[in-house]
């Protein structure tokens, strides 16, 4: 899965820093969700795409269909986790109240 880009392998550097740039997109797409092989199909269309080899305008358009979707899907994972992290703060700062009214002396009295 973390070839080399076709066309590409006859440079090291180039393969090594392509390795980088995939691993990248695997580390990124992690967090949001996205299966093995989701970033499997996203890898092998980007890796087309990239690849300077000549593309039938049909699997062209494909494969940026593919890309797009994957885009749609990770600003819909972010949306998602943006409200996760606004719950998750909100509840955070619930218990910080909670504690910083049990830290008061007129908090056994009160209630």
């Amino acid at each position: 899965m973390l070839g080399h880009i076709p066309g590409r392998a006859g440079c090291a550097q180039d393969g090594a820093e392509a390795d980088v740039a995939r691993l990248m997109v695997i580390r990124r797409m992690k967090p949001l969700g996205f299966t093995l092989d989701e970033m499997r199909s996203l890898l092998e269309a980007t890796d087309r795409l990239d690849s300077g080899e000549e593309l039938r305008p049909e699997d062209r358009e494909e494969l940026t269909e593919r890309v797009r979707g994957f885009e749609m899907a990770a600003q819909q994972r972010v949306l998602a986790l943006r409200v996760q992290l606004e719950r998750a703060e909100e509840f955070a700062a619930t218990l910080r109240g909670r504690l910083d009214d049990a830290g008061r002396p007129d908090a056994a009295t009160a209630g």
